[in-house]
């Protein structure tokens, strides 16, 4: 690539195969191409819209109604659970730099493999939300919040105008863990404002990591 920060045609590439392998498995595959944005406006290049099936919708719109639609687009991505399939089906390998442990969080249960350290920084926090500036107005605290998509986020502060998610890495963490909590609060952040949606909540939400 003469220009290796142009991604049009990288970008167009991945949506027009993922159109193709969807036809062949008679399914959607959500556009993963759209996690890549622009810093300046938090939004996809305009070649997105030629991948939208409303896209007349999506380009005449307001910047704040794209964003919304767009985390509707990544909540079907970070949901979707066939991504290994794609890779193999496109003759793909996972990338080594980000092939970090994966863990399994069932509904009212923690981590497998959770340290007693973890256990520790996340009860205490759970007990302690002042600590983020929002003891004010708070409504509940949930323990391993389980999503329809049966991913768990540790900890989730319910307050009268916002949802706030907790990803608690202990002192034991290594970078790789830590690389995947945040990983973790992006997901995390589009799951709680589509679980909002679907609940008749007007979606607002924040997610920290805390080590």
């Amino acid at each position: 690539m003469p220009n290796p920060r142009n991604l049009n045609y990288v970008l167009g590439a991945i949506g027009n195969s993922l159109i193709k392998l969807g036809k062949e498995w008679n399914e959607k595959i959500p556009l993963i191409n759209v996690i890549v944005i622009n810093k300046n406006n938090s939004l996809p290049g305009e070649g997105i819209s030629y991948f939208i099936e409303d896209r007349n919708h999506f380009e005449n719109n307001s910047k704040k109604e794209k964003r919304r639609l767009l985390n509707l687009y990544l909540s079907k991505v970070f949901n979707y659970p066939k991504w290994d399939e794609v890779l193999k089906a496109l003759n793909l390998k996972q990338s080594k730099l980000l092939n970090v442990k994966k863990t399994t969080k069932n509904k009212n249960s923690w981590e497998t493999d959770e340290s007693p350290e973890h256990e520790r920084l996340k009860i205490f926090i759970s007990k302690h939300p002042e600590i983020l500036g929002i003891d004010k107005n708070l409504q509940s605290t949930n323990i391993e919040y389980t999503f329809p998509s049966q991913d768990a986020v540790d900890i989730l502060f319910k307050t009268k105008s916002s949802w706030i998610g907790i990803e608690v890495k202990s002192h034991i963490s290594d970078i790789d863990d830590i690389l995947r909590g945040l990983f973790q609060c992006v997901k995390y952040k589009a799951l709680i404002e589509a679980d909002q949606m679907i609940n008749n909540i007007k979606p607002g939400a924040e997610v920290f990591l805390i080590t």
